[in-house]
């Protein structure tokens, strides 16, 4: 069931992410550029504040000079936001004077109309589908079309609605740049002095860009995944999604690092200074995130070992067992054969035994009996018989000695006789073949039981109870 699941989800995502005109510009994208835009503005704020005069900054405390913490600095630095009558007018007036209207009607056309002005002709000019309106083809559990659409495509499922929608998207972005453009005159009118204002959309567009771009390499690398995932086998579908989480670090790891050294250089923002708590600090850092570390090296090492995968059945040595519905960086989920779901730590899995049962190409099923003593003598016909029943009923049964196939009398109990039927198959130890196979077993051991006129033990003591 995984393999139809995963590519259903994947082609999915990667059409939504591809031709949804608001996939890429969701609200992580703005709410970073956001938090980018209030950081600078608080800073630019603060360092307006300290170019003030300074006596009304210092203090003068026991003798002594020294810089308060709060006093003195509050109501300058909300000053400089109270916006008066005249200011208004005049941060109107250098707005107008420092936009123009053209540059805006011609933003919000290209990024809201491009696609319909284009979408339009398209319509009328590529001949329309064979026949009547025909639905998009349908996908069987195997990702192969059941039909193929002749004519046309539709608009959005072409390479050219991709093209005019990632040059509407940049549009998009640039009119944001342009309302920041708008912000460093509202905040040059106000008051703030700061030379990184100058930088500010600069260091925005960089920025949003660099996040636009590698948020575009992500869907790409989705998509070529999951048009490789449609020619994969079912088995290597979870090496599949294993090597897209490790390249969705990858991509995420390398925007981090561009848009720290954009902060770091442009805003003067340095790394250093984030991570630099003292040495108290950095220990109490460093014994907290020890065992993050350790769940997502773990989690690295047991996708790389590949010992199993999304999809899998497994048993752990602590005796939880269920299928594989996610493996993250931290943790790994399982669901039950109860349904419920499983959350483990991957530090708790790495040093575990694991089965994977999905895996195994051959299976065992062993049926303990109970006779009474009075039919010890009829037991050597039966356990012919019940052989024989197996093999007439069960065509996976190993039977050219690799596998043991026997059915003895084993031992001795206090109030029956205890016989042991074993056999093995070549099936999967999982799944409805495997208990449908093993119901045949059941069915013909019951069947050479009434054949011998032999009846099973019961415990007395259970009945009359």
């Amino acid at each position: 069931q995984k393999t139809p699941r995963f590519r259903r989800e994947t082609r999915k995502d990667c059409n939504m992410r591809l031709t949804h005109p608001k996939g890429p510009l969701g609200w992580r994208t703005f709410l970073l550029a956001a938090l980018v835009l209030s950081i600078s503005c608080v800073s630019l704020a603060e360092r307006n504040n300290k170019n003030g005069d300074d006596e009304n900054i210092f203090l003068d405390v026991v003798n002594s000079k020294r810089r308060p913490v709060f006093a003195g600095k509050i109501q300058p630095a909300l000053s400089t936001f109270v916006i008066t009558g005249e200011k208004a007018q005049e941060i109107l007036k250098n707005v107008v004077k420092g936009t123009k209207r053209g540059d805006l009607t011609f933003l919000v056309l290209l990024g809201w109309g491009l696609v319909p002005i284009i979408e339009y002709p398209y319509n009328k000019i590529v001949p329309p589908p064979i026949g009547p309106d025909l639905p998009l083809p349908e996908v069987d559990d195997d990702f192969e079309p059941k039909a193929v659409v002749k004519g046309r495509k539709r608009f959005r499922d072409t390479s050219l609605f991709q093209v005019v929608d990632h040059v509407s998207q940049a549009v998009k972005i640039a009119l944001g740049v342009y309302l920041v453009d708008v912000a460093e005159i509202v905040l040059r009118t106000v008051g703030v002095t700061d030379p990184r204002l100058d930088r500010l959309s600069e260091v925005y567009a960089k920025v949003v860009y660099t996040v636009w771009g590698m948020s575009r390499i992500s869907v790409l690398k989705r998509y070529l995944i999951a048009k490789a995932a449609s020619r994969e086998s079912s088995e290597d579908l979870g090496r599949v999604k294993l090597w897209d989480h490790l390249l969705d670090g990858l991509v995420y790891g390398i925007t981090g690092f561009f848009l720290l050294d954009i902060l770091s250089v442009e805003m003067g923002f340095a790394v250093k200074s984030i991570f630099a708590f003292g040495s108290a600090g950095t220990l109490v850092f460093s014994l907290a995130s020890k065992d993050i570390a350790a769940q997502f090296v773990n989690g690295l090492a047991m996708g790389a070992s590949e010992k199993f995968l999304e999809g899998d059945e497994v048993r752990f040595g602590d005796g939880t067992s269920g299928v594989v519905v996610d493996m993250g960086w931290m943790e790994t989920t399982l669901r039950t054969s109860d349904e419920l779901t499983v959350t483990i730590p991957n530090t708790q899995l790495s040093s575990q035994r694991v089965v994977n049962l999905s895996r195994a190409k051959k299976c065992q099923v062993q049926q303990k009996l109970r006779f009474n003593y009075s039919d010890a003598e009829k037991l050597p016909a039966l356990l012919e018989d019940i052989l024989a029943e197996i093999k007439a009923s069960c065509p996976a049964l190993i039977t050219d000695g690799s596998r043991p196939f026997r059915a003895h009398w084993r031992d001795y109990r206090d109030d029956f006789l205890e016989v042991v039927v074993d056999c093995h198959f070549n099936l999967k130890p999982t799944g409805n073949v495997y208990w449908e196979n093993k119901q045949r077993v059941l069915h013909a051991i019951d069947r050479a039981v009434k054949k011998s006129k032999i009846k099973f033990y019961t415990d007395p003591n259970a009945c009359s109870s």
